[in-house]
Protein backbone atom coordinates (compact mmCIF):
# COMPACT_ATOMS: atom_id res chain seq x y z
CA UNK A 1 0.00 0.00 0.00
CA UNK A 2 1.06 3.59 -0.63
CA UNK A 3 2.09 5.78 2.28
CA UNK A 4 -0.45 8.46 3.25
CA UNK A 5 -0.29 12.06 2.11
CA UNK A 6 -0.09 14.76 4.78
CA UNK A 7 -1.02 18.45 4.87
CA UNK A 8 -0.32 20.45 8.04
CA UNK A 9 -1.63 23.90 8.93
CA UNK A 10 -1.13 25.82 12.15
CA UNK A 11 -3.85 28.35 12.80
CA UNK A 12 -2.73 31.94 12.93
CA UNK A 13 0.43 31.38 10.89
CA UNK A 14 -1.24 31.24 7.47
CA UNK A 15 1.18 28.67 6.12
CA UNK A 16 0.99 25.12 4.86
CA UNK A 17 3.75 22.56 5.27
CA UNK A 18 3.80 19.77 2.71
CA UNK A 19 5.23 16.48 3.89
CA UNK A 20 6.81 14.16 1.30
CA UNK A 21 5.28 13.08 -1.06
CA UNK A 22 4.01 16.52 -2.21
CA UNK A 23 0.31 17.36 -2.09
CA UNK A 24 -1.44 20.43 -3.42
CA UNK A 25 -1.74 23.24 -0.90
CA UNK A 26 -5.03 23.65 0.88
CA UNK A 27 -5.95 26.66 2.99
CA UNK A 28 -7.81 25.83 6.17
CA UNK A 29 -8.99 28.28 8.79
CA UNK A 30 -8.52 27.66 12.53
CA UNK A 31 -10.84 25.22 14.21
CA UNK A 32 -12.66 26.61 17.24
CA UNK A 33 -11.91 24.91 20.53
CA UNK A 34 -13.20 25.32 24.02
CA UNK A 35 -10.98 22.87 25.94
CA UNK A 36 -8.63 20.06 25.19
CA UNK A 37 -7.09 18.23 28.12
CA UNK A 38 -8.09 16.88 31.51
CA UNK A 39 -6.15 19.69 33.17
CA UNK A 40 -8.29 22.25 31.37
CA UNK A 41 -11.45 20.31 32.13
CA UNK A 42 -10.74 20.51 35.86
CA UNK A 43 -10.95 24.31 35.67
CA UNK A 44 -14.46 24.25 34.31
CA UNK A 45 -17.77 23.79 36.13
CA UNK A 46 -19.62 20.50 35.88
CA UNK A 47 -21.28 19.77 32.55
CA UNK A 48 -24.10 17.87 34.24
CA UNK A 49 -26.96 20.12 35.34
CA UNK A 50 -29.99 18.51 36.96
CA UNK A 51 -33.08 19.49 35.00
CA UNK A 52 -36.44 18.08 34.10
CA UNK A 53 -35.77 18.96 30.44
CA UNK A 54 -32.70 18.65 28.27
CA UNK A 55 -30.91 21.84 27.25
CA UNK A 56 -29.18 22.78 23.99
CA UNK A 57 -25.38 22.44 23.84
CA UNK A 58 -23.47 25.59 24.71
CA UNK A 59 -20.66 26.98 22.58
CA UNK A 60 -17.56 27.15 24.73
CA UNK A 61 -16.16 30.64 25.28
CA UNK A 62 -12.45 31.42 25.18
CA UNK A 63 -11.55 29.76 21.90
CA UNK A 64 -8.14 28.15 21.59
CA UNK A 65 -6.04 28.26 18.41
CA UNK A 66 -5.31 24.84 16.99
CA UNK A 67 -3.15 22.83 14.69
CA UNK A 68 -5.25 21.16 12.02
CA UNK A 69 -3.66 18.36 9.99
CA UNK A 70 -5.13 16.25 7.18
CA UNK A 71 -3.67 12.86 6.28
CA UNK A 72 -4.99 11.42 3.02
CA UNK A 73 -4.93 7.69 2.21
CA UNK A 74 -5.02 6.70 -1.46
CA UNK A 75 -4.82 2.91 -1.11
CA UNK A 76 -7.44 1.96 1.50
CA UNK A 77 -10.99 0.57 1.13
CA UNK A 78 -13.64 3.16 0.31
CA UNK A 79 -16.31 4.16 2.79
CA UNK A 80 -14.38 4.29 6.06
CA UNK A 81 -16.44 4.87 9.19
CA UNK A 82 -15.96 4.59 12.92
CA UNK A 83 -12.66 5.10 14.75
CA UNK A 84 -11.25 3.31 17.80
CA UNK A 85 -7.91 2.97 19.56
CA UNK A 86 -6.63 -0.46 20.59
CA UNK A 87 -4.51 -1.31 23.63
CA UNK A 88 -1.33 -0.61 21.67
CA UNK A 89 -2.48 2.89 20.76
CA UNK A 90 -3.21 2.12 17.10
CA UNK A 91 -6.17 3.90 15.51
CA UNK A 92 -8.49 1.64 13.51
CA UNK A 93 -11.35 2.52 11.16
CA UNK A 94 -13.86 0.15 9.56
CA UNK A 95 -14.94 -0.14 5.94
CA UNK A 96 -18.74 -0.09 5.80
CA UNK A 97 -19.27 -2.62 3.00
CA UNK A 98 -15.98 -4.46 2.45
CA UNK A 99 -15.92 -5.64 6.10
CA UNK A 100 -12.31 -4.69 6.82
CA UNK A 101 -10.50 -2.92 9.62
CA UNK A 102 -7.93 -0.36 8.53
CA UNK A 103 -5.09 0.84 10.77
CA UNK A 104 -4.62 4.57 10.19
CA UNK A 105 -1.24 5.89 11.18
CA UNK A 106 -0.64 9.65 11.43
CA UNK A 107 2.78 9.12 9.84
CA UNK A 108 3.53 9.89 6.20
CA UNK A 109 5.93 6.97 5.76
CA UNK A 110 3.82 4.04 6.98
CA UNK A 111 1.28 2.27 4.76
CA UNK A 112 -2.06 1.38 6.41
CA UNK A 113 -2.60 -2.22 7.53
CA UNK A 114 -5.91 -3.99 6.87
CA UNK A 115 -7.64 -6.91 8.61
CA UNK A 116 -10.72 -8.84 7.46
CA UNK A 117 -13.85 -9.13 9.61
CA UNK A 118 -15.49 -12.48 8.90
CA UNK A 119 -18.99 -13.64 9.74
CA UNK A 120 -20.83 -10.36 9.10
CA UNK A 121 -24.39 -10.85 7.76
CA UNK A 122 -24.47 -9.72 4.13
CA UNK A 123 -27.40 -7.33 4.63
CA UNK A 124 -25.58 -5.16 7.20
CA UNK A 125 -23.24 -2.21 6.88
CA UNK A 126 -20.56 -1.58 9.51
CA UNK A 127 -20.84 1.96 10.86
CA UNK A 128 -18.90 2.22 14.10
CA UNK A 129 -16.36 0.32 16.22
CA UNK A 130 -15.06 0.20 19.78
CA UNK A 131 -12.50 -1.96 21.56
CA UNK A 132 -13.98 -3.34 24.76
CA UNK A 133 -12.18 -3.89 28.05
CA UNK A 134 -11.90 -7.63 27.35
CA UNK A 135 -10.26 -7.07 23.96
CA UNK A 136 -13.30 -7.86 21.82
CA UNK A 137 -14.32 -5.55 19.01
CA UNK A 138 -17.84 -4.10 19.21
CA UNK A 139 -19.30 -3.08 15.84
CA UNK A 140 -22.34 -0.86 15.32
CA UNK A 141 -24.38 -1.76 12.23
CA UNK A 142 -27.20 -0.46 10.05
CA UNK A 143 -29.53 -1.93 7.42
CA UNK A 144 -31.20 -0.52 4.32
CA UNK A 145 -34.72 -1.43 5.45
CA UNK A 146 -36.83 1.22 7.13
CA UNK A 147 -39.13 1.18 10.14
CA UNK A 148 -36.77 -1.10 12.10
CA UNK A 149 -37.37 -1.79 15.78
CA UNK A 150 -33.73 -2.61 16.52
CA UNK A 151 -30.20 -2.69 15.15
CA UNK A 152 -27.40 -5.10 15.98
CA UNK A 153 -24.10 -4.66 17.75
CA UNK A 154 -21.76 -7.38 16.54
CA UNK A 155 -18.93 -8.67 18.72
CA UNK A 156 -15.78 -9.95 17.02
CA UNK A 157 -12.69 -11.67 18.38
CA UNK A 158 -9.22 -11.51 16.89
CA UNK A 159 -7.57 -14.59 15.42
CA UNK A 160 -4.69 -15.35 13.07
CA UNK A 161 -6.76 -14.28 10.04
CA UNK A 162 -8.15 -11.02 11.44
CA UNK A 163 -11.44 -10.77 13.31
CA UNK A 164 -14.41 -13.13 13.40
CA UNK A 165 -17.93 -12.31 14.60
CA UNK A 166 -18.70 -14.31 17.73
CA UNK A 167 -21.84 -12.69 19.16
CA UNK A 168 -24.58 -10.10 18.82
CA UNK A 169 -26.53 -7.66 20.98
CA UNK A 170 -29.68 -5.92 19.76
CA UNK A 171 -30.28 -2.23 20.47
CA UNK A 172 -34.09 -1.87 20.89
CA UNK A 173 -35.37 1.48 19.61
CA UNK A 174 -38.46 1.00 21.73
CA UNK A 175 -36.41 2.49 24.58
CA UNK A 176 -37.07 5.86 22.94
CA UNK A 177 -40.45 4.97 21.36
CA UNK A 178 -38.77 5.18 17.95
CA UNK A 179 -38.38 3.29 14.72
CA UNK A 180 -35.12 3.54 12.81
CA UNK A 181 -35.08 4.90 9.27
CA UNK A 182 -33.41 3.18 6.32
CA UNK A 183 -29.67 3.83 6.07
CA UNK A 184 -29.59 5.18 9.61
CA UNK A 185 -28.35 2.94 12.37
CA UNK A 186 -25.77 2.66 15.14
CA UNK A 187 -23.57 5.37 13.71
CA UNK A 188 -21.57 5.75 16.93
CA UNK A 189 -20.31 3.38 19.61
CA UNK A 190 -17.73 3.51 22.39
CA UNK A 191 -16.71 1.47 25.42
CA UNK A 192 -15.23 2.48 28.77
CA UNK A 193 -15.12 1.12 32.31
CA UNK A 194 -17.62 -1.69 31.77
CA UNK A 195 -20.06 0.47 29.79
CA UNK A 196 -20.96 0.14 26.11
CA UNK A 197 -22.51 3.32 24.72
CA UNK A 198 -24.26 3.72 21.36
CA UNK A 199 -25.85 6.61 19.49
CA UNK A 200 -28.21 6.36 16.54
CA UNK A 201 -28.11 8.59 13.49
CA UNK A 202 -31.89 8.94 13.72
CA UNK A 203 -32.65 12.24 15.47
CA UNK A 204 -35.93 13.37 17.01
CA UNK A 205 -37.51 16.53 18.37
CA UNK A 206 -37.82 16.94 22.12
CA UNK A 207 -40.34 18.49 24.46
CA UNK A 208 -37.94 21.33 25.28
CA UNK A 209 -38.31 24.77 23.70
CA UNK A 210 -34.80 26.09 23.02
CA UNK A 211 -35.07 29.40 21.17
CA UNK A 212 -37.59 31.44 19.22
CA UNK A 213 -40.23 28.83 19.89
CA UNK A 214 -38.29 26.08 18.10
CA UNK A 215 -38.34 22.56 19.45
CA UNK A 216 -35.05 21.04 20.49
CA UNK A 217 -33.44 18.10 18.72
CA UNK A 218 -31.70 15.10 20.25
CA UNK A 219 -30.12 11.79 19.31
CA UNK A 220 -30.93 8.49 21.04
CA UNK A 221 -28.06 7.53 23.36
CA UNK A 222 -28.11 4.03 24.84
CA UNK A 223 -25.90 3.00 27.76
CA UNK A 224 -25.40 -0.74 28.21
CA UNK A 225 -23.96 -2.12 31.46
CA UNK A 226 -21.88 -5.12 30.42
CA UNK A 227 -21.86 -6.43 34.00
CA UNK A 228 -25.60 -6.67 34.70
CA UNK A 229 -26.81 -6.64 31.08
CA UNK A 230 -29.16 -3.66 31.42
CA UNK A 231 -29.89 -0.75 29.07
CA UNK A 232 -30.36 2.90 30.03
CA UNK A 233 -32.08 5.13 27.45
CA UNK A 234 -30.87 8.74 27.32
CA UNK A 235 -31.15 11.75 25.02
CA UNK A 236 -28.12 13.57 23.60
CA UNK A 237 -29.03 17.19 22.74
CA UNK A 238 -27.94 18.39 19.30
CA UNK A 239 -26.66 21.90 18.64
CA UNK A 240 -27.94 22.51 15.10
CA UNK A 241 -31.17 22.21 13.13
CA UNK A 242 -29.84 19.49 10.80
CA UNK A 243 -26.86 17.77 12.42
CA UNK A 244 -26.86 14.11 13.43
CA UNK A 245 -24.44 12.04 15.50
CA UNK A 246 -21.75 10.42 13.34
CA UNK A 247 -19.10 9.32 15.82
CA UNK A 248 -18.51 8.79 19.54
CA UNK A 249 -15.56 8.22 21.86
CA UNK A 250 -15.50 7.76 25.62
CA UNK A 251 -13.03 7.13 28.42
CA UNK A 252 -13.02 6.97 32.20
CA UNK A 253 -12.84 10.50 33.54
CA UNK A 254 -10.31 11.56 36.13
CA UNK A 255 -12.17 13.02 39.11
CA UNK A 256 -10.83 14.56 42.31
CA UNK A 257 -13.57 13.06 44.47
CA UNK A 258 -13.17 9.54 43.12
CA UNK A 259 -16.66 9.33 41.60
CA UNK A 260 -17.13 7.08 38.58
CA UNK A 261 -17.65 9.31 35.58
CA UNK A 262 -17.25 8.84 31.84
CA UNK A 263 -15.99 11.55 29.49
CA UNK A 264 -17.38 11.74 25.94
CA UNK A 265 -16.70 13.43 22.63
CA UNK A 266 -19.04 13.07 19.66
CA UNK A 267 -19.32 14.28 16.07
CA UNK A 268 -22.42 16.21 15.08
CA UNK A 269 -22.47 16.51 11.32
CA UNK A 270 -24.55 17.14 8.24
CA UNK A 271 -23.64 18.44 4.79
CA UNK A 272 -22.78 21.86 6.24
CA UNK A 273 -22.17 20.87 9.87
CA UNK A 274 -18.96 19.45 11.38
CA UNK A 275 -18.98 19.99 15.12
CA UNK A 276 -17.60 18.22 18.16
CA UNK A 277 -19.67 17.83 21.33
CA UNK A 278 -18.22 17.15 24.77
CA UNK A 279 -19.71 16.10 28.10
CA UNK A 280 -19.13 13.97 31.18
CA UNK A 281 -21.66 11.94 33.12
CA UNK A 282 -21.90 9.61 36.09
CA UNK A 283 -21.87 5.93 35.22
CA UNK A 284 -25.21 5.31 36.91
CA UNK A 285 -26.87 8.74 36.77
CA UNK A 286 -30.07 9.40 34.85
CA UNK A 287 -29.51 13.19 34.88
CA UNK A 288 -30.02 14.93 31.53
CA UNK A 289 -26.91 15.25 29.37
CA UNK A 290 -25.72 18.83 28.88
CA UNK A 291 -22.96 18.83 26.25
CA UNK A 292 -20.72 21.67 25.18
CA UNK A 293 -19.73 22.47 21.60
CA UNK A 294 -16.03 21.67 21.84
CA UNK A 295 -14.98 22.53 18.30
CA UNK A 296 -16.52 23.58 14.99
CA UNK A 297 -14.68 22.93 11.70
CA UNK A 298 -17.75 23.39 9.52
CA UNK A 299 -15.92 26.01 7.44
CA UNK A 300 -12.51 24.33 7.62
CA UNK A 301 -13.22 21.07 5.84
CA UNK A 302 -15.59 19.81 3.17
CA UNK A 303 -15.08 16.19 4.25
CA UNK A 304 -17.58 13.88 5.93
CA UNK A 305 -16.28 12.86 9.38
CA UNK A 306 -17.71 9.54 10.59
CA UNK A 307 -15.49 8.51 13.48
CA UNK A 308 -13.72 10.21 16.38
CA UNK A 309 -11.19 9.12 19.01
CA UNK A 310 -8.53 10.43 21.36
CA UNK A 311 -5.01 9.49 20.36
CA UNK A 312 -2.57 8.02 22.87
CA UNK A 313 -1.13 11.54 23.31
CA UNK A 314 -4.51 13.16 23.95
CA UNK A 315 -5.10 14.80 20.57
CA UNK A 316 -8.43 14.29 18.81
CA UNK A 317 -8.56 12.34 15.54
CA UNK A 318 -11.46 12.00 13.10
CA UNK A 319 -11.78 9.69 10.10
CA UNK A 320 -13.67 10.81 7.00
CA UNK A 321 -15.90 8.81 4.65
CA UNK A 322 -15.07 9.39 0.97
CA UNK A 323 -17.93 7.32 -0.51
CA UNK A 324 -21.39 8.77 -1.10
CA UNK A 325 -24.19 7.60 -3.40
CA UNK A 326 -21.97 4.92 -4.97
CA UNK A 327 -19.30 7.45 -5.90
CA UNK A 328 -15.81 8.10 -4.57
CA UNK A 329 -15.20 11.69 -3.47
CA UNK A 330 -11.46 12.16 -3.06
CA UNK A 331 -9.33 10.42 -0.44
CA UNK A 332 -10.24 8.93 2.89
CA UNK A 333 -8.60 11.11 5.53
CA UNK A 334 -7.55 11.23 9.13
CA UNK A 335 -8.09 14.71 10.57
CA UNK A 336 -5.79 15.46 13.50
CA UNK A 337 -6.76 18.35 15.77
CA UNK A 338 -4.58 19.60 18.59
CA UNK A 339 -3.72 22.89 20.29
CA UNK A 340 -1.32 25.07 18.30
CA UNK A 341 2.21 25.14 19.64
Amino acid sequence: MDAPLVVTHTSGLNDVTNVDPPLREKSVSPATWGLFSSSLLSLLPSFIRPSSQISPPKVMEGAMSTQFREIGYADVPDGLSGLARDRDGTLWAVSETSYQLVALTPSSDTAPQTMAIRGVPADLELESIAFMDDGRLAIGTEANTGHRTSDAILFAERNSEGFKVSGKLDVPYGMWNLYCSANEGIEAICAADGMLVVASETAFTTGSIWSQGNRGRAAPLGVYDTVNGSWRAMQLPLSTATGKIAGLACRKAETQDGTDKIEFIAIERDFKVRRGLHWTMDKTSASPIAPTVLFDISHDSADNPEGIEWTARGAIAMVTDNFFRSKRWGLSKLLMLSPAQ
